[in-house]
């Protein structure tokens, strides 16, 4: 039994690192914006970035991984990539096991996660993303199973104390962790009558009220501002097609199966096909588990839930922006591989077969063995300029500052351009004070008014540079702002 212990865990471990180099192949690809490369600004120290508080899931779930990693092996570029491949298998490996390693469903988790699209990519496989709340729900989630089949306080202990910095740190925990067992426990405590069921409700009410307790002493002490981000609410009734619109598009390019636009004879455009009758057939599957599995067990009906509960939150919400805003749904494809798993809805040898078609059908157009060429991008070409010319630091838009910086060698300051006022001041937001009393003598111009604040608060450039659309101004003096 315990070579059998032993082995499986090995499995595991040898898993993890095959998916890790698999996804990193996929992650290096992809250019990290500045908003997702701005956590990684704690290479310095623990909490080098003067208002990195201020991102609640960022300072516990996203800033961690990178500080650790810098701190047993030194700061690299390459942590852009290589920690939200662990982060990705670690999620892969765990929804396996809590699907109960059920090899029929193996397709529906390399469907959905396991070999995503270039555009789940995109939404999963950058710095900075909902991933490691996703890992920690999942843990949550294991944890209260081994509580309600062992009965052993220890495991209820663990929960409140992961669930309530899952909690704190990132929002969407309270959809798909929070909610959906303190519904499916309340269910349970009337069903079944048991103390047991009760303890688990009781446990999420303590999580969700520590994270709150924490979530109020962070703001009343000032230590995090989450700007930009509107205050959830409900959708006016005329732009919910707009969200329905966005939901169908994005669930079709999440899952590769967007055909519309394309010749029928094409390569892509046949691929796309296949992948909507996969796609159906994952739905049609999902759906049957949701019946088979949501009345089992608090951790069965809680999952279901999970999976089900952001779709209607989408439609409904202010949050859907455009495309890119399926991101909130990666949680459906999350939780219904799972679900399938835990049902048993898909055993045999068909479903063998299509687990080995999809890795052999998936992994061949996922680039996995190209290298993308980002030579010619706006970022690459400014790295390369600014490297010309000797500049080392200055100043820039949000936008461009951190993922110029994110080598090491250049330290671009994001700047906070106010169009109303027409001045710049310190970006209050993932930075340091020294950034800007240290100073730099080169500012990286976006546009017109960009420029005329430049002219009009530091001067006239002794050279400007010309890159792309941007303009670099140089400066024989050192440009300094006071973050008071």
């Amino acid at each position: 039994m315990k070579f059998i212990f032993c082995k499986r865990h090995l499995i595991y471990f040898i898993a993890l690192i095959v998916l890790t180099i698999f996804y990193a192949t996929l992650s290096r690809n992809i250019l990290p914006s500045s908003d997702a490369v701005s956590v990684m600004c704690i290479r310095d120290r623990p909490w080098p970035c003067w208002m990195v508080p201020i991102h609640r899931f960022i300072l516990l779930y996203r800033g961690h991984w990178y500080a650790l990693a810098t701190k047993l092996t030194g700061y690299s570029s390459h942590q852009a990539y290589i920690i939200p491949a662990l982060m990705y298998s670690c999620l892969v490996l765990i929804a396996f096991y809590l699907s109960r390693e059920k090899l029929g469903s193996v397709w529906a988790l390399i469907f959905s996660i396991g070999i995503p699209s270039a555009f789940a990519s995109l939404n999963t496989l950058i710095p900075v993303i909902h991933i490691g709340t996703y890992v920690y729900t999942l843990i949550s989630y294991i944890l209260i199973e081994k509580y309600t089949n062992k009965k052993e306080f220890k495991y209820l202990v663990a929960f409140i104390l992961l669930a309530t910095l899952t909690c704190f740190s990132d929002d969407i925990s309270n959809y798909i962790l929070i909610a959906p067992l303190f519904l499916s426990g309340l269910f349970f405590c009337v069903k079944n009558k048991s103390l047991y069921n009760l303890y688990v409700v009781m446990a999420v009410l303590i999580a969700y009220a520590l994270a709150k307790a924490m979530q109020y002493y962070a703001s009343i002490s000032g230590l995090f501002i989450l700007p930009g981000i509107p205050s959830p609410q409900f959708i006016d009734f005329d732009l919910i097609g707009k969200n329905l619109y966005l939901f169908t598009e994005g669930m079709l390019r999440y899952t590769g199966s967007f055909f519309f636009g394309k010749s029928p004879s094409e390569p892509e455009a046949i691929k796309s096909v296949i992948l909507l009758i996969v796609f159906a057939l994952f739905c049609t599957h999902t759906y049957k588990a949701l019946r088979i599995s949501y009345k089992i067990s608090i951790v069965d009906m809680s999952l279901c839930v999970a999976c089900l509960i952001m779709i209607p939150a989408f439609v409904l919400s202010n949050r859907p922006i455009d495309v890119w805003s399926i991101r909130y749904l990666v949680p459906f494809f999350i939780f219904a591989p799972i679900i399938i798993g835990r049902a048993k809805t898909t055993n045999g040898l068909i479903y063998y077969i299509l687990a080995v078609f999809l890795v052999v059908f998936l992994a061949y157009g996922s680039g996995f063995s190209q290298r993308t060429d980002h030579s010619n991008d706006i970022l690459n070409k400014l790295k390369t300029t600014l490297r010309e010319n000797g500049l080392k630091e200055g100043y820039g838009s949000f936008w461009f500052a951190s993922s110029l910086s994110i080598d090491g060698d250049l330290k671009v300051a994001p700047l906070d351009v106010n169009r109303v006022l027409n001045i710049f001041a310190c970006n209050k937001w993932l930075s340091k004070n020294d950034w800007y009393s240290t100073g730099g003598n080169f500012i990286i111009i976006d546009d017109d008014q960009m420029r005329d604040i430049a002219l009009k608060e530091v001067g006239n450039p002794v050279k400007v540079i010309k890159t792309g659309d941007k303009s670099i101004f140089i400066y024989n003096k050192n440009i300094t702002y006071s973050c008071q």
